[in-house]
């Protein structure tokens, strides 16, 4: 989003308190470098175990990609745009979540039509749900109806996995070799490649 840089001002949010020693109330069983997504995932999960954490970051608020900033009389929003699989409680992500957050994170749905891509003169606009995505797809690329069901089977695979892969992330190292058969099996071979 373009911004007169005369008017942009920076955001007044701040979550956090600046460093300053004297305001350590150690000691610390853990100190957490960073408060990204994972900092504050991890941050959080060692407090609900019981420690006592510290985390350190250097921007002037907590959240790392989660927030925006501007730069050059641009804002970018550079965090997550949306997370799927949430309206449901009993998906592990949505588990997972509300585990962190002590269930107080609220979800909104995504509207109708989540996503727009411009392609030159060309507008694809994406639709919500699994066949809403597969209806956008075909109906702005119709000769690739056979390659859009073979990439949307795909996804299916991989969503299929991402429990396999999330549990290899968290399990002990006695099961890993059994979660990690789970992933072989699971997820499709070009999972850990780049495109």
């Amino acid at each position: 989003m373009a911004t007169n840089p005369k008017t942009l001002k920076p955001s007044t949010l701040r979550i956090g308190t600046r460093y300053r020693a004297n305001r350590l109330k150690g000691p610390y069983d853990a100190i957490v470098i960073g408060s990204g997504i994972g900092g504050l995932t991890t941050a959080a999960c060692l407090a609900k175990a019981g420690k006592k954490v510290l985390v350190l970051e250097q921007h002037y608020t907590a959240g790392g990609y989660t927030h925006s900033y501007a730069r050059n009389g641009y804002e970018w929003d550079v965090g997550v745009h949306y997370i799927g699989d949430m309206g449901s409680p009993h998906t592990l992500g949505r588990r997972l979540f509300d585990y962190i957050t002590d269930g107080k994170l609220e979800w909104a749905p995504m509207d109708e039509n989540y996503d727009r891509f411009f392609l030159g003169e060309k507008v694809v606009n994406l639709r919500a749900g699994k066949e809403g995505l597969r209806h956008s797809l075909i109906s702005a690329f119709p000769e690739e109806r056979e390659a859009i069901d073979q990439y949307l089977a795909l996804l299916g695979k991989v969503a299929d996995g991402m429990q396999w892969y999330t549990l290899s992330k968290l399990t002990p190292g006695i099961l890993s070799p059994v979660v990690r058969k789970g992933l072989d099996l699971a997820l499709p071979d070009c999972f850990n490649r780049t495109t």
